[in-house]
């Protein structure tokens, strides 16, 4: 059985630090994984590796098509990824999915996906390779794409005629969630891959901002690489994404990765370049987090950026000088359950600021005016809601998480920030708004 997130009022959260990654909203989480496979069609599988690991998932089986090995996210497979496995067996692919967290019983998320160091995924894959008597074409998304890349290059050393290349969708090489206003680290394995990739890349997904970097340090290692954008997806195999936009990629993707997977097929895999240490750290040393518990100072670009956007009501906003109020802007999303439990703070921190010099504005990422006009009749929000439908005010403001909260001082300086949800009506919050409010 798939394990579980539990849902916990923000108060607890808050009190945790051990659940301070819930707090991290990024457009590829969250609904429950699947309990019951098999209404999917396919059928289950265990694969041994070793003397006593097994690996166990579900395979869509075809006769002579090429072979797949996808791997799941660090949440688990949900009911979009069986779909498109469906429709890929049906263009004549054999499709193996599984979910190593679920297999090795380690905790879902992004700590436990990173730490994969990719000898799981080059076993399967070799395994499928000899059954089959072909290479593997390896699939992944958001952090999955981590160990599926550092087991594509065990493959390249040990077993390179298994390997056919391999597809991600919206992939994330973070090493850790910045702080705001910091620049993204991203993990020495994107500068060791030298395999033909085809990325697909969600137009709103928040990973978007750090695409072109990753892509430039792919070929700088020397990787064929193949980019399909997404247009208008957030997160295509988040449940939660319903736009049309998303539905008809959905449907258009079986038959893209079957000329893809061709494309694949015709391009030789070279053989592993030198490079540093790839390996996941280990236990004794952690990737510090960036994700914040509290307001803290913000050490970025002190300068905000100009904003002219649109309500959900279509009134237009521009701000090009801060000056004279503190302002607070936080950036948000509706299917971001932290975003939306903070919502009730920052209408109290609003109401107790009223006739001062302070204003507060929230810019919702990446969804329609119907969407935030639904969301507005159900949720109580007493401040104005800015929509930043393309994402480009978040990535100008290099926001990777949600929600994420800047505080700009009467002079137009950013002052603090915060990229998680905290109580906007805490004490120690005000306290240090009012400061900046009577500061001369």
């Amino acid at each position: 059985m798939h394990p579980r997130r539990s849902r916990f009022p923000l108060s607890r959260l808050l009190s945790s630090r051990s659940l301070l990654a819930w707090l991290l909203c990024l457009p590829m989480l969250a609904v429950a994984a699947v309990d019951n496979p098999e209404q999917y069609g396919g059928e289950s599988f265990t694969i041994t590796l070793g003397e006593d690991t097994e690996i166990t998932g579900r395979h869509f089986p075809t006769n002579d098509g090429p072979t797949v090995l996808w791997i799941a996210s660090g949440y688990g497979l949900h009911p979009r990824h069986y779909r498109v496995a469906r429709a890929l067996a049906a263009q004549g692919m054999d499709v193996w999915l599984a979910d190593l967290l679920e297999s090795l019983f380690m905790p879902p998320g992004t700590t436990s996906i990173r730490s994969l160091d990719g000898h799981y995924v080059a076993q399967l894959a070799t395994q499928l390779c000899r059954r089959r008597g072909q290479p593997v074409t390896l699939i992944s998304g958001s952090y999955g794409a981590i160990p599926v890349l550092r087991g594509a290059r065990l493959l390249q050393r040990n077993s390179r005629n298994c390997l056919a290349g391999a597809i991600l969708f919206s992939p994330n090489f973070l090493a850790r969630v910045p702080g705001l206003g910091e620049e993204p680290e991203f993990l020495p394995i994107i500068d060791a891959t030298n395999i033909p990739l085809v990325i697909f890349q969600a137009e709103k997904n928040s990973n978007r901002g750090q695409s072109q970097q990753v892509l430039a340090r792919l070929q700088r290692a020397g990787a064929t690489v193949w980019v399909r954008p997404m247009t208008g997806v957030t997160a295509l195999f988040y449940d939660g994404d319903t736009t049309a936009a998303t539905r008809t990629t959905l449907r258009q993707v079986p038959q893209q990765m079957r000329t893809l997977l061709e494309l694949l097929a015709r391009t030789p895999i070279p053989a592993p370049r030198p490079a540093p240490n790839i390996a996941p750290r280990t236990t004794g040393t952690p990737v510090p987090g960036g994700l914040d518990h509290r307001l803290r100072p913000y050490h970025g670009r002190p300068e905000p950026w100009p904003l002219d956007l649109k309500t959900a009501g279509g009134q237009r906003v521009r701000i090009s000088d801060y000056r004279g109020q503190v302002t607070v802007v936080n950036f948000w999303a509706s299917w971001c359950p932290p975003c939306v439990e903070e919502i009730p703070s920052l209408n109290r921190l609003k109401e107790k600021f009223t006739g001062r010099p302070f204003r507060l504005i929230s810019i919702n990422y990446g969804e329609s005016p119907q969407q935030i006009r639904r969301f507005l009749k159900k949720v109580d929000v007493r401040f104005p809601v800015l929509l930043d439908e393309d994402g480009r005010v978040a990535r100008q403001w290099k926001v990777v998480a949600f929600p994420s909260t800047f505080v700009i001082d009467t002079a137009g300086r950013i002052r603090y920030g915060v990229n998680a949800a905290i109580h906007w009506d805490d004490p120690a919050v005000t306290e240090t708004l009012e400061a900046l409010l009577t500061a001369e």
